[in-house]
Formats: C-alpha cells, structure tokens, sequence
C-alpha cells in the first residue's frame, strides 16, 4: 500500500518532468518531515536531477539540526544559501511585525529557490500536504508557490507512513511539526487543532462540533489561497477561448 503510494509519486514526477521539458527538481530542506519526505524520494529515484537547499533567515539551531540528518546522506546533493544579511536589510527598510517578517521569511525562500531553478532548468517542488492546502496553512506566495507539489493530496498521517517507509530519520518523525518561521513556534499550537484531529475530520471521521466549526471557518477563510488570482469579466467569448 505504501510502497504503491510511492511509486505512483514518483512515476507522476517521472511524467511530470519528462513533459515540462526541464531537467530535474529543486528542493528547499527545512528539517521537518515533508520536506524529509521529497529529499529522499529525489536522492532514491532521481540521483541525476535535483538539488537541494538549506536557506537560511534567521532558522534556528533546532531546524539546521533536523534538516543536517537529512543532508548527512551518503552522496546527498545540497547547499547552504545564508540570507540573514539580505533579510535584517528588508525588516530595517519596511519596518514591519512579527507576523508579516515570518511571511516574508518564507517568501525570501521561495524567491531563492525559483533563482537556483531558473539557473538549472529545474522546477521548484512545494511541500504542502493535503491538511495545509485546505486550511490555507501555507505562505501565500512563500512556501505555497511551486512548480509541482506531489504531498499535496495526502494527509499528514500518509506522509508519516511514508517517511517510515522511506527511513527518514526518527528525531524528523518523531518531531511536532512546525514552520520554523520564529522561536518555539509548532504547526499545532498555531492551528489551535491536531494534525489527528485533522485528518480524522478530512477522512470523513465523526469529530467534536466545536472542532469542525474551526476547520471549516479556516477552509473558508483562506479560499482566496487555493484560487487563481481573480479578474474582472468583460468578454465571455474570450473567457472561453482561454479554457
């Protein structure tokens, strides 16, 4: 079951490539599981054709840590990419809080990967999973943007299994997840759900009212992130020819 997970991942990556016309992929590593997950899938099954990259804005010591079992792979193909100058110059300019520097960590990020893409004529594989997409757990532009994202139809408890699978290793499984934008901060605590919780209520599982009311307020909320930007419609004819 899970091995046949996998190689449906990998032969739609295999196809997906092969018809883009690009070379390979590019990863950002962030020492949390999902990445983890795409890391040794492409170090497994596409040794020629990807890269990865630890990209640092202010990460912690906790996220290098995690990310460096990953990057300790025999033969494993990375680089570090220091950012913390090119970030402290973009807060001091725009003066900005907490909240909006996190987003702009991750949209720092993704700018460098798509940079190191363009270079090689790779794509940008996204790490979102099926629970972020559909509660909008994700940087609108930062770690949403992508080329492709194969996690994204399954829950957090799939890439769990396939992690095992994989041999990711067990401080990254083990780890609660977390987006690594500021000090102490974890996916759960900021969702204010567990991922079980989540996954229970996105596999059709009976869970408490005052649960669902949440999850369902937050797939509402951030409809806007899973949409294409919108446009006015003057011309239906055009708008059909665009189909």
């Amino acid at each position: 079951m899970i091995e046949n997970k996998v190689n449906n991942i990998v032969s739609w990556m295999k196809e997906y490539l092969k018809n883009s016309g690009s070379d390979g992929f590019v990863l950002g590593v962030s020492g949390g599981i999902d990445s983890a997950v795409l890391a040794l899938i492409l170090k497994e099954y596409f040794s020629n054709n990807y890269w990865t990259y630890w990209i640092d804005v202010e990460s912690s010591n906790e996220d290098f840590k995690h990310a460096s079992l990953i990057f300790e792979q025999p033969d494993f193909k990375y680089e570090i990419i220091d950012l913390k100058k090119s970030f402290n110059l973009i807060k001091e300019e725009l003066k900005l809080n907490e909240q909006i520097t996190s987003n702009v960590k991750s949209r720092l990020r993704m700018i460098s990967l798509y940079a190191k893409a363009q270079e090689k004529n790779y794509l940008v594989l996204g790490t979102t999973n099926y629970i972020e997409f559909k509660i909008g757990y994700f940087t609108k532009y930062g770690d949403g943007a992508s080329d492709l994202s194969p996690l994204r139809n399954l829950l957090k408890k799939e890439v769990k299994e396939i992690a095992i699978y994989l041999g990711v290793p067990k401080e990254i499984i083990d780890r609660a997840p977390t987006a690594g934008l500021y000090e102490n901060q974890t996916d759960e605590d900021e969702i204010g759900l567990t991922y079980e919780t989540m996954d229970d209520y996105f596999s059709g599982i009976d869970i408490s009212k005052e649960d669902k009311s949440k999850i369902d307020l937050k797939v509402y909320n951030s409809k806007h992130k899973r949409e294409a930007t919108p446009y006015p419609i003057f011309d239906r004819k055009r708008e059909e020819n665009e189909k």
